[in-house]
């Protein structure tokens, strides 16, 4: 007589075995399908909160989550004897890039502004150099705006990255507002997404079809919430003093 995988010679006891054995599996089948979408996800989602409101603010994003920043977004500020600029602009490191518009040697992109539902991916218009989102100027040729984002809200910014090697697009969710009475661009980061495909197409505000959503990272709060409030006038009052007038504003001890 042949024994039971159990060592006995009943086979009652072989049926009890098999029967454990395939509950057991059945059980461990179903709790990977329940991962699956997780393991399986198409899109990394991260929403956020972020505001750059000071001339020094920046914030760094990191599309993937692998400790690597991808592109910053910064407000930068120059003021000459008789000018003034405020910019917001895109940092874009080496073999990253952004949807763009060139403008000149020189220059920087200027970052398209794109609707919910636009295409992101192979053939488009991408850029590996710096990127000017929006700006406000002040001074001798009077008052100018300028930027694809100059006072919009939810919009995209289409952009393409590497991991390990291979090429992943992506977006990043921002609001900008241009106060051309503070001479400021104030501007937020709701969201970014990934597609975790390589050289697969996304839509911008796509965060569907088998998402993951994450934490956010390599935020910059303290950098990213400094108040302007007063900071206007100081600025104009230095443009209105001349050279004398610029020693004395100094953004690095604003406050």
């Amino acid at each position: 007589m042949t024994k039971a995988l159990n060592g006995s010679s009943d086979p009652r006891a072989l049926s009890r075995h098999i029967n454990s054995y395939a509950i057991g599996a059945t059980a461990a089948g179903v709790s990977a399908l329940a991962l699956a979408p997780l393991a399986q996800a198409k899109v990394v989602y991260t929403p956020v909160q972020v505001n750059l409101v000071g001339p020094h603010s920046f914030y760094q994003i990191d599309l993937n989550h692998d400790g690597i920043v991808d592109f910053s977004l910064s407000n930068a500020v120059t003021i000459t004897t008789d000018q003034f600029f405020w910019q917001l602009l895109l940092g874009i490191p080496v073999g990253n890039a952004a949807l763009g518009t060139f403008v000149g040697h020189g220059f920087p992109i200027d970052a398209r502004a794109m609707n919910s539902g636009s295409k992101i991916g192979p053939g488009g218009a991408f850029y590996q150099s710096r990127g000017m989102l929006a700006s406000v100027y002040y001074g001798g040729g009077g008052l100018n705006v300028q930027g694809n984002w100059a006072d919009v809200s939810n919009r995209y910014l289409g952009v393409r990255f590497q991991i390990n090697g291979e090429t992943h697009f992506g977006w990043v969710r921002l609001n900008v507002q241009i106060n051309t009475t503070k001479l400021t661009v104030f501007s937020r980061v709701t969201g970014y997404a990934y597609e975790t495909t390589p050289n697969q197409a996304i839509d911008a505000g796509e965060t569907h079809d088998d998402v993951e959503v994450r934490g956010s990272s390599f935020s910059s709060p303290s950098a990213a919430s400094k108040d302007t409030t007063g900071v206007h006038s100081s600025m104009l009052g230095a443009l209105a003093l001349g050279s004398d007038g610029i020693a004395i504003w100094r953004p690095d001890e604003e406050s």
